[in-house]
């Protein structure tokens, strides 16, 4: 890949667990995120590389509780996601 902007789209799946020592509980659950992200390639020397990227994801409950006793964590329907990649390319 050269340096530059890239646009794509991402999936998150992620397997959360909430405990409580006051509330004396714990829950499980598991999000799934869909939504588009946007970053730009730095390549730094001839392999190494950067790849900063921002997203907004869709977010949705797709098993489990979200909630210790009864109080409720809330997963919020629209979310900013924020990442950094850092790799090798080996071919180029």
């Amino acid at each position: 890949m050269k340096s530059g902007p890239a646009v794509g789209l991402v999936a998150l799946n992620q397997n959360w667990r909430l405990r409580s020592r006051p509330l004396s509980g714990q829950t499980a659950f598991r999000t799934l995120s869909v939504g588009v992200t946007a970053g730009d390639y730095v390549h730094v020397g001839r392999h190494f590389y950067l790849y900063p990227t921002t997203a907004v994801t869709r977010n949705r409950v797709m098993s489990g509780r979200t909630s210790v006793a009864d109080a409720r964590y809330e997963v919020a329907r629209v979310s900013p996601n924020a990442s950094l990649h850092a790799g090798w390319e080996w071919g180029r």
